[in-house]
């Protein structure tokens, strides 16, 4: 049977098709499988990367956290030691005074009190100068790196011309005697844990 050249076109063009479509089943079409899976693949793998960064970022926070927290401690540590320390705070007392101008006559520490968590330690001072620098020098007091609360200020004018001459002060015409009492606090090395967890009061102002 002799086919036309028509028919002999149509089925040239229709084998094509075929092999096309066979050709798209087994190679073509496994490929555009396989990027699927690497589609999904990409995406779980963008999700661990975030979930990671996430975590990593959670991690930086609490290490931040923690070294403001070793600071915060360091810091509690200075203002309250574990012993009076009295030689370092009355340097710092001479320090601030020295500063505000006025004159450090007398530190007179008392018996130390426990307070439970923590002991106070009583001071009571004397400094010589003119108000404002006497208030200058309270105000220095809570800046001071142990921590100190003030409890009782006691100033009157001094007229007596000798007073700065039996105190070896240099003072101006007019000055003042003021008598501060204050407390310290330290927490001793033997407190427990649980006993030091309430902290000595803040440091207060006038």
């Amino acid at each position: 049977m002799k086919i036309a050249p028509r028919e002999q076109f149509i089925l040239t063009v229709v084998a094509s098709v075929l092999l096309i479509i066979i050709l798209l089943a087994v190679l073509i079409y496994p490929t555009f499988n396989k990027m699927g899976v690497l589609d999904d693949q990409i995406s779980q793998a963008s999700t661990e990367v975030s979930s990671a960064k996430a975590l990593l970022a959670q991690r930086q926070a609490i290490k931040g956290r923690a070294a403001q927290t070793d600071l915060k401690w360091l810091t509690l540590l200075n203002q309250i030691p574990d012993n009076p320390d009295l030689p370092a705070l009355i340097i710092e007392l001479q320090d601030a005074a020295f500063d505000s101008g006025v004159q450090l006559i007398a530190v007179t520490p008392a018996a130390a009190a426990s307070k439970g968590a923590y002991t106070a330690v009583p001071l009571q001072i004397t400094v010589l100068g003119t108000w404002a620098d006497t208030v200058d020098y309270l105000q220095r007091l809570p800046k001071l790196s142990r921590a100190l609360r003030i409890l009782q200020v006691t100033s009157g004018v001094t007229s007596n011309s000798n007073q700065a001459t039996v105190q070896n002060a240099e003072l101006p015409d007019y000055f003042e005697t003021s008598s501060l009492g204050l407390e310290a606090y330290m927490i001793p090395a033997n407190a427990s844990a649980s006993q030091a967890a309430p902290a000595a009061p803040a440091p207060a102002g006038p």
